[in-house]
């Protein structure tokens, strides 16, 4: 029946290959050593983690409901978490624009159910913007964007 198919279909969709998310983001506390960002989506605070750990940058479906965003279906992906869950991702936001210190800046977030946090800064947007400048103790990052100095 449909629905047979529809779940051989998401299976075959499914990659072998994970994306990942750090243990920072299973905390989600003020405590170690994570970096965390605040910044604005349609005027409404998204805190954010800065995390090196995770190969993807994600967002909270709660935090799409908060703002009024609406997802988009995208290719499914199995995400592995820090304690060995898998979830699946198969909605993202392309191109979301976001409000930091004065700078607007876009990233590409595959929707997930994390609660720690609103938003996850991974390594797929972290490595174009290098080369880039972290003061981990005073948790700062430094980059040029667009020929524009830019300082989080």
């Amino acid at each position: 029946n449909d629905e047979i198919i529809a779940q051989l279909e998401l299976e075959d969709a499914l990659t072998t290959e994970f994306c990942q998310l750090s243990i920072n983001v299973l905390v989600g506390t003020d405590h170690g050593d994570a970096m965390k960002i605040q910044a604005l989506v349609k005027n409404q605070m998204m805190l954010t983690l800065v995390d090196t750990g995770s190969t993807h940058s994600f967002i909270s479906a709660a935090f799409l409901d908060r703002v009024g965003i609406q997802a988009v279906p995208t290719t499914p992906k199995q995400v592995k978490l820090a304690n060995g869950q898998v979830l699946i991702s198969d909605q993202w936001i392309p191109n979301l624009p976001w409000l930091c210190n004065g700078f607007t800046l876009h990233a590409d977030f595959r929707v997930l159910d994390i609660s720690a946090f609103d938003a996850i800064l991974g390594y797929d947007w972290l490595k174009p913007h290098s080369p880039m400048q972290c003061h981990w103790a005073n948790k700062t990052m430094e980059f040029t964007h667009r020929g524009q100095f830019v300082q989080l």
